[in-house]
């Protein structure tokens, strides 16, 4: 982002003034990570800004000025600021068409899809986002509320490959599942507590692997939207791995099934 006059300054990351935000929301809104503005703030502009917010999916914080005047880190923010990441998302539509314009050319090109529930770690995100470039999967797919932003520690924990992969950003996981299904996608879900094995998944098709947050694994509504649920054999007494490393020996495996 280039550095702008008075009002309309912005920094790395940063977005503060009423018409920096708007146009950010407006020009590349599925980028823009969270709205802020200060508490007791109205007017047809902040209206505006809750309008497109809400349009992709951003979420808006109300906070006090104080709170506000460290975000904007001496911005002149007139009451609104916003993050944004340095990686542009894309809709979840823009993912799905770059894979196959049809569900029989998905059917044939088979992609491999990463779907993100509720991962809050950057540091877990960022490993992912590494694994995925490593294992070539053709995108991942996120959401907009409570997963970690693309922050200097998932970059620095992707070893540089966050822009590697597409990333799609959608309001609701559960609801982006059932559009996958729609395109030809097998939704297959990452749950310890599963008889069904990685090893015994079918993955000579087109999949979209679901992993869970660090703490609670999926959410009820997100694993009731899977077609499958499967486990990684652990040895006695070790009761789960981190996300991280789960996601990787999945891909991993789905990849290696392929060979």
């Amino acid at each position: 982002m280039s550095q702008r006059r008075g009002n309309k300054s912005e920094k790395v990351g940063l977005i503060a003034g009423r018409n920096p935000v708007m146009e950010a929301l407006s020009r590349r809104g599925p980028s823009v990570e969270k709205v802020f503005v200060q508490k007791g703030t109205g007017g047809a502009a902040v209206s505006e800004i809750r309008s497109l917010a809400g349009r992709h999916g951003v979420p808006v914080q109300y906070v006090p000025r104080a709170r506000l005047d460290e975000i904007a880190r001496g911005l002149n923010h007139q009451g609104v600021a916003a993050t944004a990441s340095p990686v542009e998302y894309l809709g979840l539509e823009v993912l799905i068409s770059s894979l196959g314009a049809s569900i029989d050319e998905v059917r044939t090109t088979r992609p491999i899809l990463i779907v993100l529930d509720r991962i809050q770690d950057p540091h877990n995100f960022g490993a992912i986002l590494r694994s995925a470039a490593g294992a070539a999967v053709g995108g991942i797919v996120v959401s907009s509320s409570n997963m970690a932003p693309i922050s200097a520690a998932t970059i620095k924990a992707s070893a540089g490959t966050a822009g590697a992969v597409p990333i799609a950003r959608v309001s609701s996981i559960a609801a982006a599942l059932t559009q996958l299904k729609e395109f030809g996608f097998w939704v297959i879900g990452l749950d310890g507590q599963s008889d069904q094995t990685i090893w015994s998944t079918d993955w000579h098709r087109p999949v979209a692997i679901v992993v869970g947050s660090e703490g609670s694994g999926m959410a009820p509504n997100v694993s009731s939207s899977c077609d499958e649920r499967v486990a990684i054999p652990l040895s006695a007494g070790v009761e789960s791995l981190n996300a991280s490393v789960a996601a990787a020996i999945t891909m991993f495996e789905a990849v290696r099934a392929r060979a």
